[in-house]
């Protein structure tokens, strides 16, 4: 059998224009959708057109890292087996109270690089190869993305003679990898517990591989991620204000106001609940 190819053939404009022409032929496809991508493989099962995002600006340099990370993952599930999942965290939680508090005063942003793909690392999904390719790509975006990826669920609508005739999803793929998404999600949420631990009310949030802390705190806190495994960069920013629903602070890089929904995320509450487990 011929091994199969997938060629990237455009954006979702591109996408609907191609799906109309195999629909107006009367051909017999299937087409792959989740999140921005879209597929479309015929029965050969040699040849796949994949399409992505609104434009070409919004295709993400290093994506082509998933299908290598998904094998190494196969690599991980021989040796090992699939992983079980236990809970499915949060990946931004906040100390209201403690912003309150600080609000237009210099706080510190401790930023982990690569912190999923590298976690994925530490956890013996990636093979040394692997990671290592992925750091010196310096792709940031392609490596979360395909670390995201792993948690996709697609929609399958089959097509015979140009008509949609059933849909259905591919659990069996989502099954597979979604486990390893979140023991990545996992292992960072408890390394931002142990942050918090150390920090109690100098920690304000943490949003998804970012920690912001009183400023005065920043060398304990790179510390405490270098002895975790992971290399951080930093910038100083202010909180601006907390509304009933968001948190606004100051993006010094790209020079403009950021907010964030916080409702339902309070560390201070969720803590107790993850000591519980994790003494």
């Amino acid at each position: 059998m011929a091994d199969k190819k997938v060629h990237r053939a455009g954006d979702l404009s591109v996408f609907q224009s191609r799906l109309s022409y195999y629909q107006g032929n009367k051909s017999n496809f299937v087409v792959r959708s989740s999140g921005m991508t879209r597929k479309i493989e015929f029965a050969s099962g040699t040849t796949t057109w994949r399409f992505f995002g609104g434009s070409k600006a919004s295709f993400i340099d290093g994506s082509y890292f998933a299908q290598m990370v998904k094998r190494s993952i196969d690599d991980y599930i021989e040796a090992n087996g699939i992983l079980p999942t236990f809970d499915k965290p949060d990946i931004q939680l906040f100390n209201t109270a403690a912003i309150r508090e600080q609000l237009k005063k210099p706080v510190v942003a401790v930023d982990i690089n690569a912190c999923h793909w590298t976690t994925a690392f530490h956890l013996g999904f990636l093979n040394e190869e692997l990671y290592q390719r992925g750091i010196a790509s310096t792709k940031k975006k392609g490596l979360l993305v395909s670390i995201g990826s792993l948690n996709k669920l697609e929609q399958i609508d089959y097509y015979e003679r140009g008509e949609l005739v059933r849909t259905t999803y591919d659990y069996d793929t989502y099954n597979r990898y979604s486990p390893f998404y979140w023991a990545v999600i996992q292992r960072v949420r408890d390394v931002m517990m142990r942050c918090y631990e150390m920090l109690e009310d100098d920690l304000y949030m943490w949003l998804t591989d970012c920690v912001f802390a009183k400023f005065e705190r920043r060398q304990q806190i790179e510390e405490f991620f270098s002895a975790s495994g992971y290399k951080t960069k930093h910038y100083v920013t202010d909180f601006i204000k907390v509304d009933p629903l968001r948190i606004y602070w100051f993006e010094p890089k790209k020079q403009a106001v950021k907010f964030v929904g916080y409702q339902g995320r309070d560390i201070v509450a969720t803590y107790p609940l993850w000591k519980v487990n994790h003494v």
